[in-house]
């Protein structure tokens, strides 16, 4: 994932190992390694944090230029030590910073949603709904609500205030969910797009939650990853294992430009 700032430092994870790259000069600023291997790294507001998950069942705060720990959740009482993911672990696969940073939302392997308070550094919201593993979470625009979604191919939106289901979108055919992405765009932030294992992209506007776009066959493998574009209200970037980096216009549901690439694609994003 890239940061917004001018350094546009490129943060990875292989295995238990996070890394902060500089794409000027090609080198590592910083790694970091943890208890369990990374299943996602996310910059806050500013790109002063970075947030990671893994499979132990914690989410790890580091300095955006050093790399050291800032603080973990759920804290650790002093005399406990750090410990490696265990069969009892719930494995988080995924986190999401609210747009001023004062909440997290991370989801994964024990079926709900739980929002974080980073000031108080506590929980202070189980979202509940879903039924198996959530793969995707993310906060809407102007964070009035968080959208969730798993292996099951169920999004649900929660208000973010109250923590009440207020919402439930289903695509068909039906597939498990790995991506969730709200447009950042002032002129479409009511728009949510999901990419999923039938390497399928569909676009709602969620205030109706109605389908505005869909892109059955623009991946022939796994969809994996979403960016909207933050100056073209209707230009939407996916990711898949087909090694294939699609630009599509919501506007025309058209795929307008294909990237290939060498690998398989985990991540996208626009700055």
């Amino acid at each position: 994932m890239t940061s917004q700032d001018q350094r546009c430092l490129l943060v990875s994870s292989l295995s238990n190992v996070i890394t902060a790259w500089d794409p000027l000069t090609d080198s590592a600023r910083w790694n970091f390694v943890s208890a369990s291997n990374v299943n996602c790294v996310r910059w806050n507001h500013t790109n002063q944090v970075v947030g990671s998950s893994g499979d132990d069942g914690a989410v790890y705060l580091h300095h955006h230029s050093s790399g050291n720990q800032m603080g973990r959740l759920p804290e650790l009482a002093p005399d406990e030590p750090e410990r490696a993911g265990s069969a009892m672990a719930e494995s988080i696969s995924c986190i999401a910073f609210s747009k001023g940073s004062r909440y997290l939302a991370t989801a994964g392997s024990g079926s709900t949603v739980k929002v974080w308070d980073l000031k108080r550094k506590v929980m202070v919201k189980s979202l509940s709904g879903h039924t198996e593993r959530v793969n995707a979470v993310t906060y809407s625009g102007g964070d009035s609500h968080i959208a969730s979604a798993g292996t099951s191919g169920q999004i649900l939106l929660h208000a973010q205030l109250s923590g009440t289901c207020v919402g439930e979108i289903i695509a068909e055919p039906a597939s498990g969910v790995n991506a969730l992405q709200y447009s950042t765009h002032a002129l479409s932030r009511h728009l949510l797009a999901a990419a999923s294992d039938n390497g399928s992209v569909h676009v709602w506007d969620s205030t109706v939650r109605s389908l505005r776009a869909q892109f059955l066959d623009v991946h022939t493998a796994r969809a994996t990853s979403l960016a909207f574009s933050p100056s073209a209200a209707t230009t939407l970037v996916s990711g898949g294992l087909d090694k294939r980096v699609q630009w599509l216009d919501v506007a025309t549901c058209s795929a307008v430009h294909t990237l290939l690439v060498e690998a398989p694609v985990t991540s996208v994003a626009i700055k």
